[in-house]
């Protein structure tokens, strides 16, 4: 069964309805003595009352000698199923698990895995660089590749939730950026994708890479449990997320702009000027007139000073990015993700420094490369027990270029 937002919903329950009509007991002809009576039972909790319906299930069934049952009514997502005790019986045991295809879309590689139920299980993650053949045809192509051995196939003609770097219009599924993937721009990757794996367009979404990530962190990793919350993923540049209550926010109290930080003004330039990959490798080249990427930088700490002060400014500006530009969100934890916070140690301390006596915790991603795959799951969890489509909330995300 597929719920609104278009994934493979095996029946989480929202709202069990019993209609019956009670007999007395022992007659061998059935008939009414009373009105019919209609018990509602909403949920409270997702795990707590799938566990008490199956119960609630079970009592009634120990006592249907009193009454019978006429119609069940089960809400699942925006669906409504009515029937009979002993088809309702059955359905029961099998509604409490949400599947969807995610795929996490980065500058160089494409990892793809299942992501399933309360906890956001994830199945085996399978990745592969970018296509050799630098055409939209043979990107759709390795993302079907990578769904397949996903496991798709054997989940059912589940929905796919796909983490895109921006500018992206998640709405319409159309990829507007021109410094990378340029041979996307303007492809309607919602329709090719569904035509590829058998499935309806709406059942294709889009997920801004950024957003993933901190949902991620928020429902299974390092922001479990915390009101106000920023993600942060440093890389190639620097992406921004916000969450009050674990859910997504894009402008309020603190919020900037679309919540977006790498175009801030700062220092004279902005924000990824000097909290970037290129930040990193540009102050080591101006110290010794010598390139090098920021991966054999962080290899060079211990044996080289200006890769180590390289690494020490990065987390002074970072710290005062914090300080000053994200101080009025008032967050109770920071994480950071992105392929620059593996060598989180070599940088923290300044940014520690700079936030002073900040009572906001800053954390290291837990789930790191499975952060946006895990964010997808719990993106298309919030919009099937909300009834909504996840890509409504907001259409273009704008990106470091």
């Amino acid at each position: 069964m597929l719920d609104r937002s278009g994934s493979l919903i095996r029946f989480d329950v929202d709202i069990v309805i019993i209609h019956r009509t009670v007999v007395p007991s022992g007659r061998n002809i059935v008939r009414r003595v009373k009105p019919p009576d209609q018990r509602t039972y909403s949920k409270q909790n997702p795990r707590e009352f799938s566990r008490c319906s199956i119960k609630l299930f079970a009592k009634t069934t120990a006592h249907s000698r009193h009454f019978v049952i006429q119609m069940i009514t089960i809400q699942a997502g925006m669906r409504t199923i009515s029937a009979g005790w002993e088809s309702a019986t059955i359905m029961t045991a099998n509604l409490l698990e949400l599947c969807v295809l995610a795929f996490d879309v980065g500058g160089s590689h494409v990892a793809s895995a299942v992501c399933c139920g309360q906890e956001f299980h994830l199945g085996p993650v399978v990745s592969a660089p970018h296509p050799a053949a630098q055409t939209s045809e043979a990107f759709l192509d390795l993302l079907h590749e990578l769904g397949v051995k996903a496991g798709a196939t054997q989940n059912g003609k589940i929905g796919a939730v796909l983490a895109v770097p921006g500018p992206f219009d998640l709405q319409a599924g159309v990829s507007l950026m021109r410094h990378k993937l340029p041979y996307l721009y303007g492809i309607d990757l919602r329709a090719a994708l569904a035509a590829r794996f058998g499935i309806e367009p709406a059942q294709v979404r889009f997920l801004n890479d950024a957003d993933a990530y901190l949902l991620g962190e928020i429902g299974a990793g390092a922001a479990r449990g915390f009101s106000r919350v920023v993600g942060l993923t440093l890389g190639t540049g620097i992406g921004a997320a916000f969450a009050v209550d674990g859910r997504l926010v894009t402008e309020g109290p603190g919020v900037p702009r679309g919540g977006e930080i790498w175009n801030l003004p700062y220092e004279g330039g902005i924000v990824e000027d000097f909290v970037s990959a290129r930040a990193i490798a540009g102050n080591y080249q101006r110290r010794t007139g010598v390139k090098r990427e920021v991966v054999d930088l962080a290899s060079a700490v211990q044996k080289d000073p200006a890769a180590e002060q390289a690494f020490v400014e990065f987390g002074r500006h970072l710290g005062e990015v914090i300080r000053s530009l994200l101080a009025g969100f008032h967050a109770d934890v920071i994480v950071l993700g992105g392929s620059i916070s593996r060598s989180a140690d070599l940088f923290l301390p300044a940014v520690r420094a700079q936030m002073g006596d900040s009572p906001t915790q800053l954390r290291v991603s837990e789930l790191k490369d499975r952060a946006a795959l895990v964010g997808c799951g719990v993106a298309t969890q919030q919009s099937s027990e909300a009834g909504t489509d996840f890509n409504e909330s907001k259409s273009v995300r704008a990106a470091p270029v």
